[in-house]
């Protein structure tokens, strides 16, 4: 699993995650498009409601972008490859947060 997948899944899932880790993670950290756009939908969504929006609401929120099909395919991909994913919360973290310093550096 990615560790892009990992946090996407978590942020779907995960309200006390969400509320952690969102306010540490930037658009730029993710090396797709397709993954920085699903993140700036999902941040978007979290702080206009202040809740984790259903992947329902993610679906309609990528069909109503105005983008390419390609895009959209990848999207889709993206939304629907947020898994159920059970783990300790520290741990979940903790690989977060490596993931951040690593794609800071890196920018």
């Amino acid at each position: 699993m990615r560790t892009e997948s990992l946090i996407f899944s978590q942020l779907m899932e995960n309200i006390e995650y969400s509320r952690k880790v969102l306010p540490h993670i930037s658009p730029e950290y993710f090396s797709s498009d397709e993954d920085k756009i699903f993140f700036k939908i999902y941040s978007r969504y979290f702080q206009k409601h202040n809740s984790i929006p259903s992947k329902q609401a993610m679906l309609v929120e990528i069909e109503n972008l105005k983008g390419s099909a390609d895009v959209y395919k990848s999207l889709l991909g993206v939304a629907k490859e947020t898994e159920s994913f059970t783990e300790n919360l520290q741990y979940l973290i903790d690989t977060t947060e490596k993931f951040c310093k690593e794609r800071a550096v890196y920018n």
